[in-house]
Formats: C-alpha cells, structure tokens, sequence
C-alpha cells in the first residue's frame, strides 16, 4: 500500500477557487473606498484653495468620484449630475454627482 503525502490537484484547485471567489467579494469595497478618499481630498484642497484665493475657481482639480463620470474640472452653478464642481451663490463648493457612494450617501451632499 502506497502512502499518499501532500494535496492533489483537484484540492488545489478548490483552494485556489475559494481564494479568488474572497478577493472578487473583498476587493471591489477597497476600490470604492479609494475612490471616495481621492475625491474628498480633491474637494478638501478645493475649498481650502477657494479660502485663499475666491479667483482660484477657475483652476480647481479635475474631480471624478464616480465610475459613471469623467475626471472634469468644470463648475456648474447647479447640480446638473454632470461630475465635476457645484459652486453655490451662498460660496459652498460641493460634487457635482447626485450617484450614491459605498454608504449610500449623495455625493452632493459632500
């Protein structure tokens, strides 16, 4: 009788099967959560580059936070679901994206 030591392939490919199927489930919340850090971070520079020059309106960084917008820099005066900025009367600066992010919150509420 012949003693078998270690796996077979059929277990290894089972193995290999469970470890791909956790990071299919695992890695698509990191990526979103990426994307909404980027896109808080570029509007965090943007205002604080708006408190020190009001001029700086022309030259904000191009903003994308969702998959369903381009990167854009442009500002619009209303939430128009375009990407990019929304630059109120009252001088609040928001996202210009009424998608919702990983929490379910609006990113024009941002």
């Amino acid at each position: 009788m012949t003693s078998r030591r270690g796996f077979a392939n059929p277990e290894y490919l089972i193995a290999l099967t469970f470890v791909l199927v956790i990071l299919a489930v695992a890695i698509p919340p990191f990526m979103r959560a990426r994307e909404k850090r980027r896109a808080l971070k570029d509007l965090a520079a943007a205002r604080a580059a708006l408190v020190k020059e009001p001029s700086a309106l022309a030259s904000l960084p191009p903003l994308g936070p969702s998959p369903l917008h381009p990167r854009a820099s442009h500002v619009s005066r209303q939430a128009d679901d375009a990407g990019g900025w929304i630059y109120s009367a009252e001088g609040a600066l928001r996202i210009n994206c009424t998608h919702t992010d990983n929490t379910g919150k609006s990113w024009d509420s941002y």
